[in-house]
């Protein structure tokens, strides 16, 4: 309790002072907001250009949120100097009170900090004091004199721009007080040589710009622009906006990924130096003479140059000693086995376990990435990829560089990173440049915007990707580990400071190898690993059984933890209150330190579980709370989860990646307590997907909303329709019954009947309110035009994921059994453009003069709407005389069917 006691304090401290950095994402109102500042920020950045365009000499001015009262004075100085230069007055210059008033401006401009630079400095100067002005010109021809000589091939490629101090105002005494120089005047001073520095204290200050030969002025001063903004960082009474920190204001193309962070270093190890590292003496007496730059196994993406091959075995289960031969091919030098191989072609190393070798090579090959910097694991079935991205906003809102092991990317800040733990780059050109959205029954073959990862990377690619952000300043990491596939052992080598476990979910573990009971005891041998008690934290959600137990036997073993709840008071963190709608959740929580009030665009209970884990986080960290509660509000959109796509429209798009029924359920219970007043559901099954699952996901969609959309996702190797067919047998009997007559099933796509029989087809589900619409790019679009005002259209099953899986009809050797994945192709398709696609063409569609969309087909003129209507009143006409005992002749069926 009294570590517990110390890591509160410790987050009670007062927020020092970061550097601002710019919000993640926001919502369309503070899109709107940023979008007004930033046009104001422009205009403002702008005023020196147009001085330029009118023959006035530039002032570059550094303040872009300066006061009224600042603006005022920048723009009376520019008037007066304006008369000065031209002598438009009629006295053809100013006069004495106009001369003073030109010293002040620009002395009161310097002290604070709006001004940097003025070419007309050395004038103002020589009214105040000649003598001073005299040496300034002199000691600037002297610095210019030795820069020519010693730059002479640089002339045309770089521009100088001298600058005095901020805090030196003009007429002042030297000597009364010692300069104070600023950050960035500190590192870009110019080297001075030799040992005496006390003429370099008074030379001014000179700054180079990188000029291309086409540039116009205004990139020029772009760039002055960005230094005096740099320089007036961490003074009182100068903040720098969101803006200016995240961008480089127009001064050109911003650097290389690569290059925001400091090189990687190349390790090389003697084959037995890096066996005694892992913890292998006796191997490494023996082991053979060479050296390793790399390590590989039949998993890796890439070979390398001097490799230590692991006989792990594959993803697909193949046996990893089968490929050691060809692991030479790919650079490999040795091979780590745990059995003999005297067939091989290297030198073979054998150890009792692979499994085990592998994650303690890993990690000792690469320095131990999990104990240079603070490591935290977030462990559970369900909110893994919510919790760390709101953990992600706090640290990021300290100023810690962050970086992220988890389902959506690898990342450090917000540069993606590779499975090898490099700096992601594209190798292919992106399909999707210059296009709103996908096409209808067009295949756009797509590997995706970015690599796809595993949210729980293999031993090898875990150690590398920690190395990866350890190696470039990473000051924290979060990682989200999967239950299912930590029974390898790939965590065993894991230093973690935090654990967070937020909920288990049996639908979620049941198919995992084990089932359900080897994900509980994974995670049971993950806490179990916390020994170090000074150092160590957990934060446990105490709402669900294994929570509870874990809490209980870490607080035994001594482990400082921290428990949250949503359901109860008990807990260290919970939520006193929550009130959630569409658009956010507001919750008051209550915590070791006090009360928070967070709100975010995250929608439901579930994600008040997600915020109590983050906000866990932060304490047992040590994160001040303003920082807690300003960076997870700073977090307005996590990719795919939850995600409203709002275009101004009058009701709520909601994107989300839930895919199982019972993900889908508690998704359409967080959506109706937040008050949608119709829910319109747009779901569809894998190809991977059993008859079962589509049985009872088609069951959960149909109970919990008003309309059904049922499509497709992701297809893979089976026909569209044939999946549409497993999900419809999953609705209610009365709902296939309806209609038992008629000429052809109704509940299927409108395109695989016959034309005559399309229309009626639609007013059948229009009157059942379930529509089947195999293409996806059609079936968003249909729900979207027939949604209301209030209503909510949640389309589910993507997320973040771009793309749809079709069978490529390729073909294969015959008796070959290829992988899934090579016989399916990817296809562009993400479900966020096409919902901004389609709700751009509302415009259009409210257009059109009488045209209805409540129903289906859309009808434009009301003789055919009377129509339809009158079919349907003939047939609840028909349904009356069933129901009231008809003679056996009248079949109850719809005439003309």
């Amino acid at each position: 309790m009294q570590r517990l006691r110390e890591t509160c304090s410790a987050a009670a401290q007062p927020l020092t002072a970061s550097t601002p950095r710019p919000i993640r994402q926001c919502t369309l109102v503070s899109q709107r907001y940023w979008q007004q500042q930033q046009q104001q920020q422009q205009q403002w950045r702008q005023r020196p250009l147009r001085l330029v365009a009118a023959h006035v000499r530039p002032v570059v001015a550094v303040a872009s949120d300066a006061g009224d009262d600042f603006e005022e004075m920048l723009g009376r100085r520019e008037e007066l100097l304006r008369i000065k230069d031209e002598g438009i007055d009629t006295l053809g210059g100013l006069n004495t009170d106009e001369d003073e008033e030109l010293v002040t401006l620009t002395d009161r401009l310097l002290k604070f900090g709006y001004l940097e630079d003025t070419d007309n400095l050395d004038e103002l100067e020589a009214a105040s004091d000649t003598e001073s002005d005299s040496d300034l010109e002199e000691d600037e021809e002297t610095e210019e004199d030795e820069e020519d000589s010693e730059d002479d091939e640089d002339d045309d490629d770089v521009v100088d721009v001298v600058a005095e101090p901020v805090d030196v105002v003009a007429g002042g005494d030297d000597e009364a007080a010692p300069q104070r120089q600023l950050p960035s005047q500190q590192q870009q001073q110019w080297p001075q040589q030799g040992a005496g520095g006390a003429e370099a204290d008074d030379e001014p200050v000179r700054r180079r710009y990188k000029v291309g030969p086409d540039m116009a002025i205004d990139d020029i001063l772009s760039q002055a622009q960005l230094g005096g903004a740099a320089d007036m960082r961490g003074q009182d009474h100068f903040v720098v906006s969101p803006q200016d920190a995240g961008s480089n204001n127009g001064a050109g193309p911003e650097c290389p990924p690569q290059d925001k962070f400091p090189d990687p270093p190349e390790r090389r190890y003697s084959l037995s130096q890096l066996l005694q590292l892992a913890g292998y003496a006796e191997q490494a007496a023996t082991a053979p003479e060479v050296e390793v730059l790399n390590l590989l196994t039949c998993n890796s993406v890439t070979g390398g140059e001097q490799s230590l091959y692991v006989c792990v075995p594959s993803a697909e289960g193949h046996d990893g000693h089968e490929y050691a031969d060809e692991a030479g091919m790919m650079g490999a030098v040795a091979v780590i086995a745990d059995r003999e191989m005297p067939d091989a072609l290297l030198p073979v190393v054998v150890v009792d376990d692979v499994g085990t070798a592998l994650g303690r090579l890993a990690d000792a090959f690469y320095e131990r990435p999990s104990r240079r910097m603070r490591t935290i694991g977030m462990v559970g079935s369900y909110g893994k990829t919510t919790s760390a991205w709101l953990a992600r906003g706090m640290f990021e809102e300290t100023g810690e560089r962050c970086g992220m092991i988890g389902n959506i990317e690898y990342a450090l800040e917000e540069v993606r990173l590779s499975e090898e733990g490099e700096v992601w780059e594209p190798e292919e050109e992106d399909v999707t440049l210059q296009r709103d959205c996908s096409s209808p029954f067009h295949v756009t073959p797509y590997e995706g915007k970015y690599p796809e990862v595993p949210p729980t990377p293999d031993a090898l690619h875990m150690q590398k990707v920690l190395a990866g952000c350890a190696d470039r300043g990473a000051a924290v990491t979060l990682l989200e580990l999967d239950p299912a596939a930590l029974g390898d052992g790939r965590c065993d080598h894991l230093d973690l400071d935090v654990l967070v476990y937020t909920n288990s979910h049996a639908e979620k573990e049941e198919d995992a190898p084990g089932g359900r009971q080897a994900c509980a005891d994974n995670v049971r041998s993950l806490f179990g690993r916390l020994t170090d008690l000074e150092r160590q934290r957990a934060v446990i959600n105490i709402d669900d059984e294994l929570g509870a137990e874990l809490a209980k036997t870490a607080v035994a073993a001594g482990v400082t933890v921290l428990t949250t709840s949503y359901k109860g008071k008990e807990a260290d963190i919970y939520a006193e209150k929550a009130k959630s709608t569409i658009w956010e959740t507001e919750t008051l929580i209550n915590t070791p330190l006090g009360r928070l009030q967070i709100i975010t665009p995250l929608l439901g209970r579930t994600n008040v579980s997600n915020v109590l884990a983050a906000v866990g986080t932060g304490i047992a960290c040590g994160v001040p709370l303003k920082a807690i509660v300003a960076g997870i509000e700073a977090v307005d959109i996590i990719p795919g989860r939850c995600e409203l796509i709002d275009e101004g429209q009058m009701f709520s798009v909601l994107v989300d990646s839930a895919s199982t029924p019972q993900q889908v359920s508690r998704l359409l219970d967080d959506v109706r307590d937040a008050g949608g007043k119709r829910i319109m559901l747009l779901v569809g099954c894998p190809g991977t997907a059993t008859k079962e699952f589509c049985q009872e996901m088609a069951q959960v969609a149909h109970a919990k909303s008003d309309l059904l959309f049922i499509t497709n996702d992701n297809p893979g190797l089976r026909w569209p329709d044939a999946i549409v067919a497993d999900m419809v047998t999953g609705l209610p009997e009365e709902l296939l019954a309806r209609y038992p007559t008629t000429s052809y099933p109704y509940l299927q796509d409108p395109h695989r009947v016959p034309q005559w029989f399309s229309k009626l087809l639609q007013q059948y589900q229009s009157a059942l309110g379930v529509f089947v619409v195999e293409d996806r790019f059609q079936a968003i679009r249909v729900a979207i035009g027939m949604a209301k005002a209030r209503d909510v259209v949640v389309v589910v099953g993507k997320g973040h994921r771009d793309w749809q899986e079709y069978w490529d009809w390729a073909e294969h050797e015959e008796g070959a059994e290829p992988a899934a994945a090579e016989l399916t192709l990817k296809s562009w398709f993400d479900d966020r453009v096409e919902c901004r696609n389609a709700l751009s063409k509302l415009s259009y569609l409210n257009g059109i003069k009488d045209l209805s969309r409540d129903h289906m087909p859309w009808t434009r003129y009301p003789e055919d709407e009377r129509e339809i209507l009158a079919v349907e009143a003939v047939r609840r006409d028909v349904e009356v005389r069933v129901g009231a005992g008809a003679s056996d002749d009248e079949d109850g069926d719809l005439p003309l069917m």
